[in-house]
């Protein structure tokens, strides 16, 4: 299952209604987060480099209550990514707890260019729907084939 970062262990969120604790504050508790449940070094360096990308675009000492939708929407702008949302639907009798995805980007020919797959661990009960997003880069891909590659 998912875990949520707890803002109110840095300093004394739960007073404030607005934090204005930083990005650089909130990076170093979700960094002990991912420390605490053993994730791998390459998760990781996966999300330092995507914050250190964001610092490139905002400063990291402002305040995260400054951050709305329009400047992430802009950062991925910038960044030129893109999201990729693919909707699993529980046709099944029983809960998927677990399913892993393969991503394959495609050019306007058809031929593979690059792969890379994604997963997600929460509850979809039977009947249900969830969509899982991954972004990604855009860096000349046309289409993308999404598909389960392990489910539990």
């Amino acid at each position: 299952m998912k875990q949520k970062i707890i803002l109110k262990n840095i300093y004394d969120v739960a007073e404030q209604e607005y934090p204005q604790i930083s990005i650089a504050e909130v990076q170093k508790e979700f960094e002990n987060n991912l420390k605490e449940r053993g994730l791998r070094p390459a998760t990781f360096s996966f999300y330092n480099n995507v914050l250190e990308a964001f610092y490139k675009f905002i400063d990291f000492k402002t305040p995260i209550c400054n951050i709305n939708k329009t400047i992430i929407i802009d950062y991925i702008k910038y960044c030129d990514y893109a999201n990729i949302n693919v909707t699993i639907n529980n046709g099944g009798n029983t809960a998927i707890n677990y399913i892993k995805i393969n991503l394959y980007y495609k050019d306007s020919s058809g031929n593979i260019i690059r792969s890379e797959w994604t997963n997600d661990d929460s509850d979809i009960e039977p009947g249900a729907s969830q969509v899982i997003t991954k972004m990604t880069e855009n860096d000349g891909w046309d289409s993308v084939h999404a598909e389960i590659a392990e489910i539990h």
